[in-house]
């Protein structure tokens, strides 16, 4: 019985990895939380790159902490880049009208200093319009 017990459990083991998850094909499909794809705009009702951000990904109009363990203050706001260049507050995502963009992409303040220099401790919403092209 004892020379049975390893081979029983190799069996259950192998078994049990060729058990299948199930579900649809589509089920398992994720989102980039950092993306807005034109696909996700297309459901929009007409209006500003804010009311889309706002909408559809609220967690990026929020401050990314304090600046510094020293200050009091609330933080940082992401900045907004069009066509990779910087455009200015957060606020000016209202000056942009929807039926323009193509995406809209979260850059966290790792990747943002890494690609456009210091400076953006918030991360940055880079929106890109249909009629501009797509930088790699």
């Amino acid at each position: 019985m004892r020379a049975l017990l390893p081979i029983i459990l190799l069996a259950s083991v192998f078994l049990g990895s060729c058990a299948s998850g199930g579900g649809s094909p589509r089920s398992d499909v994720r989102r980039d939380p950092n993306l807005i794809t034109q696909e996700d705009l297309s459901g929009q009702p007409a209006g500003t790159a804010y009311d889309a951000v706002q909408r559809l990904r609220p967690t990026w109009l929020r401050s990314r902490g304090t600046l510094s363990m020293g200050t009091t203050g609330t933080g940082s706001l992401p900045r907004v880049f069009v066509a990779d260049r910087d455009f200015g507050a957060l606020r000016s995502l209202r000056d942009i009208q929807l039926d323009s963009v193509s995406e809209i992409e979260f850059m966290s303040a790792r990747d943002a200093t890494t690609r456009y220099g210091t400076g953006y401790a918030g991360g940055i919403i880079h929106v890109r319009l249909k009629t501009s092209p797509r930088c790699p």
